[in-house]
């Protein structure tokens, strides 16, 4: 039944585009049914009808089903995919929608434990549309170009390619005049407030109803902390400092980089630096967010630092070296071995294990010398 009003309605809607076109083409002389695009939208003006329409649902889906199709969740869904999606569509065109109760776990990376909440399957439909055609391409009109996490196109390479041509330009523009401040957010996710969160999309989006669906996803008002598995809330980490972001490279005009909660601002005035540092730890005080003392710190331009786990050094002839710190070789050689060990157990297969492994090769990419990827890659082994 429900399939049957949503094809009814799709020829209403495309019955009343036709006459629709025809009375707009006519005062133009362009014939209907011909090539005849109407004037692009500002990302942020766009609907929640238009947001949620069925196809953009089922796309969606597909791409939430790839690595978990083994899932019996997935599984079912996919079963009855187009009547599942319709009634998501009109549940959350109706406003009725809910996210569902997640699953949480512990995990402990290098040390650190980290609270994981993985959504459902369905609501993870329902952020991905969000994200990919109404959250995502206004944040792109927005962030500026630096900021590369969550972004298509962009990423980790982005970020560590973007920092190296920042310290070509500032080589061939100062030479080794000034130096760099590098920073962390600590404890980035757990101290976002939601409200204020939800505040910065609402500057962006038009429509109230995709705020409202919005703070939904980041689990409603009141709340402080953005949970760790969500879409939704990788973005809304990536928006949060926008405003220190833009006045950092806007007003301040400096060289600027942030991955998430990492970041570097390299500028060619010493005493200068340290008064921009200041002023931007007050501005990420007014966001409530602290910065990790360990890793808040000033370096001269040419001293050897880490950013996203690679080294990085601006050579006296302006060339700048990459590499991967030892504690990352020391770090995979162990976990090679324990994978081993696995597959010899049985435990994992080898496939699995070559994966992995591809994966790492995909790490030495950072390094830009070729002599230092395969002495790295022959450690491993």
């Amino acid at each position: 039944a429900a399939l049957s009003r949503w094809r009814s309605n799709q020829e209403v809607n495309s019955m009343m585009l036709e006459a629709e076109g025809e009375a707009v083409l006519a005062p133009l002389g362009v014939p209907a049914g011909q090539n005849y695009h109407p004037p692009l939208q500002s990302p942020g003006d766009v609907a929640l009808e238009q947001v949620f329409e069925l196809g953009n649902l089922e796309e969606a889906a597909r791409k939430c089903k790839r690595g978990v199709s083994w899932k019996r969740e997935v599984q079912s869904f996919h079963l009855n995919m187009i009547l599942n999606c319709v009634q998501l569509q009109e549940q959350v065109l109706a406003e009725t929608w809910r996210p569902g109760k997640g699953r949480t776990f512990l995990i402990h990376e290098r040390g650190k434990p980290r609270l994981i909440t993985s959504c459902p399957f369905t609501d993870r439909v329902v952020q991905r549309t969000l994200c990919d055609y109404a959250l995502l391409p206004t944040l792109r009109e927005q962030l500026v170009f630096s900021n590369g996490a969550c972004i298509p196109g962009k990423g980790t390479s982005f970020a560590l390619d973007q920092l190296e041509r920042d310290l070509r330009a500032h080589y061939s523009e100062f030479g080794f005049n000034g130096g760099i401040m590098l920073f962390d957010f600590s404890r980035y996710f757990e101290r976002i407030p939601v409200d204020r969160s939800v505040q910065g999309f609402a500057r962006l989006l038009s429509d109230l109803r995709l705020v409202n669906l919005v703070e939904l996803c980041l689990g409603g008002r009141g709340k402080v902390g953005l949970g760790l598995g969500s879409q939704v809330s990788q973005l809304a980490a990536v928006l949060y400092p926008d405003s220190v972001d833009h006045w950092l490279v806007d007003d301040v005009g400096a060289r600027y980089g942030r991955y998430m909660d990492d970041g570097y601002v390299i500028w060619p005035d010493w005493d200068d630096l340290w008064r921009i540092g200041r002023e931007f730890e007050r501005l990420c005080g007014n966001l409530e967010i602290v910065m990790n003392p360990r890793k808040f710190r000033f370096i001269r331009i040419g001293e050897e630092f880490v950013f996203l786990k690679t080294c990085f050094q601006l050579l006296s002839n302006g060339d700048v070296q990459r590499r991967i710190p030892v504690e990352v070789y020391r770090r995979q050689r162990r976990r090679v071995k324990r994978l081993c060990r696995l597959v010899d157990r049985r435990v994992m297969s080898a496939a699995d294990l070559e994966r992995s492994l591809a994966s790492w090769s995909g790490v030495l990419q950072r390094a830009r010398n070729c002599t230092e990827r395969g002495k790295a890659h022959s450690d491993v082994w």
